[in-house]
Order: structure tokens, then C-alpha cells, then sequence
């Protein structure tokens, strides 16, 4: 090793160090630019949702359309590596989960959710939007 190359090297040290730091910084941006437009479709998502279970107030021509559009709106998220994170008889998961309501039934064990108010979401190994399920309570547990 050449004493000029010697004296290179603190300095390509520092430049791969700027270079990473720069990297990881344009990462979280994107990361963060991400979140932005995903949580946003969420909401479009929740009006879909809240649509398609109206039952017959909504017409089956608008119903069929907005099923339509919801499908191609969850292949979006699914390419984009969002999965939802509540599921009807699962049991409540503080960490993925948030209970709004607790409903007293003899069906259901307790802290199993028995409906899904609003979706959860996770994304990029994280939560990007916690569920807000109802769970069953027995009678008994209330008395």
C-alpha cells in the first residue's frame, strides 16, 4: 500500500459513512412518504366497507362498482405489503388491536372478537393502523 493511498483511506471511510447516513436517510423518507399515501387509502377502504354493508340502501348496480373498486384498491395495499390484522373469532391482541366495545353474549368466549368496527392494518413489519374490534364478555364475568 502506497503512503498516498494510506493517507485515502480515512477519508473513503468517511465518504461510505456519508454515503450510508444519506442512504438511510432517503429510506425513511421514503418510508415515510409511503405511510403517507397507504394510511389514506385506508380510509378510502373503510368507505367501501361501510358501502358494501348497507344492505339494500345502497343499490346492487352501485354495490357491484364498489366492489369492484375496493378489490382493485386491496391489491394495491396487498402489492405494497399491507395485510390486515383482525379477523371475526380470533382472540384480541392488545398489540395489533384496540377494543371498543365489550358485548356481553353467551356465544362468544371472552376477548374473542365478535365484529370488526374498522380494519386493522400492518405494514413494513409494524402497525400502520390498529383494528377497532368488539369482543364477547360472558354473562358470568360481569355478575
Amino acid at each position: 500500500m502506497s503512503e498516498d493511498s494510506s493517507r485515502d483511506h480515512p477519508r473513503r471511510i468517511l465518504e461510505a459513512l456519508d454515503f450510508a447516513e444519506a442512504f438511510e436517510a432517503r429510506e425513511e423518507e421514503h418510508r415515510s412518504s409511503t405511510r403517507a399515501l397507504l394510511v389514506p387509502l385506508l380510509e378510502v377502504m373503510d368507505a367501501f366497507d361501510r358501502v358494501l354493508a348497507g344492505g339494500e340502501e345502497a343499490s346492487a348496480v352501485s354495490r357491484s362498482s364498489c366492489r369492484l373498486i375496493a378489490q382493485r384498491v386491496r391489491r394495491i395495499l396487498d402489492q405494497a405489503g399491507v395485510a390486515p390484522t383482525a379477523v371475526d373469532g380470533e382472540v384480541v391482541d392488545p398489540e395489533r388491536h384496540e377494543i371498543v366495545e365489550i358485548r356481553e353474549t353467551d356465544a362468544a368466549e371472552d376477548d374473542v372478537i365478535v365484529e370488526i368496527i374498522r380494519q386493522g392494518y400492518k405494514w413494513n413489519g409494524g402497525m400502520l393502523r390498529y383494528a377497532q374490534v368488539v369482543v364477547g364478555g360472558s354473562k358470568e364475568a360481569k355478575g
